[in-house]
């Protein structure tokens, strides 16, 4: 008889759709992460009205994975999304280590493979690349991976035991444990939900003479923040419309937005975008219901110094400290 048991494993791969043994494992909300739909090739002849046959087509599975994030594998998750990655053992506060990531120009992510439970038997995918990453605050911190990948294969599952064994100590992170600042003020007591979203926009290629793609490389990026917040001034519409008393012929301002995450004993993460612009303002009464704000602002590509005095060019710096060596 099938149980319930769903989980997710992870690992970085040293060669593309090489796999290997999970480095962690997480308890997934949801996973839609599977085999492809359209990965035969039916000939449309014309001798009838009815197809006659088909051969084996281009293949590579996709999907998301949906899972309460914690302050040791988003690390992972952050630096197969953004492809920049600097380990500093002991950088952190006290004896924490500090994981610093940052966006990157290579068009090759890197690659990882996941393992997925699926009740009855557990779902291998290799290749795996990150499409996009969405990281929202509601109640839970959830990180929805969308991913694209190069194969899948069947394995056992894993046991429970040993599942439950390899989860993270670190607990999962919840909405009280996130706060923001604009321009470095806090917005206290004002924001009802955030969502940052990191998009790569890859592209599974299809080589003559391979059924499944040699690489996924990566095209345009784009790191954006959606905000939800309580409607009490008009700061927010007056840096769209770059002044005080409407529209402005020059544009909107520059903003900086810094997301901090308190993890306690195991650790913090601070996520920062230096240079900002609001895409999007909007307060729309309903019925007598509070009114609040719904604003969406992109990141835009800065130079950001990093720990050790180098400089990084990127739209977003995710500075992680936590027990976690080296990814």
């Amino acid at each position: 008889m099938a149980m319930i048991r769903r989980y997710g494993g992870f690992k970085e791969e040293s060669e593309y759709g090489g796999g290997g043994s999970p480095d962690f494992y997480v308890d997934i909300g949801s996973a839609s992460l599977d085999a492809p739909t359209d990965s035969v090739l039916v000939y449309q002849g014309g001798l009838s009205r009815g197809a006659r046959k088909t051969r084996p087509g281009f293949y590579s599975p996709s999907g998301s994975i949906t899972y309460a994030t914690d302050i040791k594998t988003i690390a992972y998750i952050l630096s197969w999304a953004l492809g920049g990655y600097k380990f500093t053992d002991g950088g952190g506060e006290g004896d924490k280590n500090l994981h610093e990531i940052y966006s990157s120009d290579d068009l090759e992510l890197p690659s990882f493979c996941a393992k997925i439970g699926k009740d009855v038997f557990e779902h291998e995918f290799r290749g795996c690349v990150v499409n996009s990453l969405s990281l929202s605050v509601g109640d839970w911190c959830e990180a929805e991976v969308s991913i694209q990948a190069q194969k899948d294969y069947k394995n056992d599952l894993k046991d429970l035991e040993d599942v439950i064994a390899d989860l993270p100590d670190e607990y999962p992170l919840s909405f009280q444990d996130v706060s923001l600042k604009i321009d470095d003020s806090e917005e206290e007591c004002k924001v009802t939900s955030l969502t940052l979203n990191i998009d790569n926009n890859v592209d599974a290629q299809r080589c003559i003479g391979k059924r499944y793609p040699k690489r996924i490389p990566a095209s345009e990026r784009e790191v954006s923040l959606e905000m939800e917040l309580y409607f009490d001034d008009t700061d927010k519409l007056e840096s769209f419309w770059g002044s005080t008393s409407g529209v402005s012929d020059d544009g909107g301002d520059e903003v900086k937005l810094q997301i901090d995450v308190d993890s306690g004993d195991y650790g913090s993460m601070e996520i920062l975008m230096a240079k900002a612009e609001y895409m999007s303002v909007a307060q729309q009464p309903s019925g007598r219901d509070a009114i609040s704000q719904t604003i969406t602002a992109r990141a835009f590509l800065d130079t950001i110094e990093i720990d050790d005095g180098s400089e990084v060019d990127s739209e977003v710096l995710v500075s992680i400290e936590n027990n976690e060596g080296e990814l």
